[in-house]
């Protein structure tokens, strides 16, 4: 299957590796220009700078809001125009409860402001952009954290993915009306494959091997027959959600 993408203008924020990458490489393939979010971690960005001349890399530490700003306000003046905006950026770092108050709360602090403060900006930005460019598409990579909860180490981690859910469903019934279209999913497990692709089990445990081409929903299928309403993604099953 072949997506035409040309001509679409792209950010997918954590760029660099493991979902971030795989989707960045897919819509690359398919022709949109791609503007790559990346922190520490540059290798897969240089891999895909090297590949594809659609690719631009931008660099943000996005546990600081003027960082986020300074990012999205770089970005729209040199794309003008901004078709979609992925949300993939996010930490997993464990804080249990016998650590020191102190320490549980710095990564408390550090996992909400990167996971979920980020995203909210970032949100904002776009909302106010696409309203401008009538309409525009914002994906956010939950968990299945956000559904069934997490392990007592990733009290954190759990939290922000179940409030970037709530934030995804509210765009969505407050933003719908100006035609800026969102959808949401997390995997159940997942693993990198040295960069190259992202093998899932899908919510009912059932295993499924395939590479998950994130490009045919986040571009092609993008809630295309709901107009406007909201999609969610369990593993590898896309259901409508009204």
């Amino acid at each position: 299957m072949h997506l035409d993408l040309t001509g679409k203008k792209i950010i997918v924020t954590g760029a660099s590796s493991g979902i971030g990458f795989a989707i960045s490489e897919s819509l690359l393939k398919s022709g949109a220009t791609v503007a790559l979010h990346y922190n520490s971690g540059k290798n897969g960005i240089e891999l895909l700078l090297e590949k594809y001349k659609n690719a631009i890399a931008y660099h943000a530490d996005l546990s600081k809001t003027e960082n986020c700003i300074s990012l999205f306000e770089k970005i729209e003046k040199e794309f003008d125009k901004i078709d979609m905006l992925v949300q993939n950026a996010g930490i997993f770092e464990e804080h249990a409860t016998h650590i020191s108050n102190e320490n549980w709360l710095e990564i408390w602090q550090k996992t909400i402001k990167i996971n979920l403060d980020a995203v909210g900006i970032l949100t904002k930005l776009s909302i106010e952009h696409y309203k401008r460019n009538q309409g525009g598409r914002i994906v956010y990579v939950a968990s299945r954290a956000a559904f069934r909860g997490e392990t007592e180490e990733n009290l954190a981690y759990a939290a922000s993915k179940g409030e970037l859910v709530s934030l995804a469903r509210t765009v969505y019934r407050s933003f719908g009306k100006y035609g800026i279209h969102f959808i949401y999913f997390g995997t159940r497990f997942y693993r990198n494959s040295n960069g190259r692709g992202i093998y899932i089990k899908t919510w009912n445990r059932k295993p499924d091997q395939r590479i998950f081409n994130k490009k045919a929903y986040t571009a092609r299928r993008y809630c295309s027959h709901c107009k406007s309403d909201c999609c969610r993604i369990y593993g590898s099953r896309h259901r409508k959600h009204h």
